[in-house]
């Protein structure tokens, strides 16, 4: 009976064992050079969410919705999906705010633009 590929097999585990090894004690040594400036980097990032979800919190607190049951749709959306939440609030209700601001923009870019066709 040929023993090759029994032979091949444990080197391979062997060789991979070593890899593991190797690849942990690296993932070991690079966590604890880089784990203090991630903890820092999650921090921020943490406290920049956090801002934005009671931002969004405090602002659909403070408006006056048209039917005064999405007061309290939105608060509560906010609330339990916490910057899911807060980031769809700002996609539709925050952006309807300035959809006129964007119309008169593009009043004036077309003002704009048939002024600099007018002069060729």
């Amino acid at each position: 009976m040929n023993q090759l590929p029994l032979l091949v097999l444990s080197f391979v585990l062997v060789s991979l064992s070593f890899i593991g090894s190797a690849n942990a004690f690296m993932l070991d040594m690079w966590w604890g050079f880089l784990g203090p400036a991630m903890f820092g980097f999650g921090l921020i990032v943490f406290i920049i969410l956090a801002v934005f979800w009671l931002w969004a919190l405090i602002d659909s607190l403070g408006r006056d919705f048209k039917i005064p049951m999405d007061k309290l749709v939105w608060i509560v959306v906010i609330i339990f999906t916490f910057i899911i939440g807060a980031i769809i609030y700002y996609f539709l209700v925050k952006s309807k705010e300035a959809q006129p601001l964007v119309k008169r923009l593009e009043k004036g870019v077309k003002r704009i633009e048939k002024r600099a066709v007018g002069r060729r």
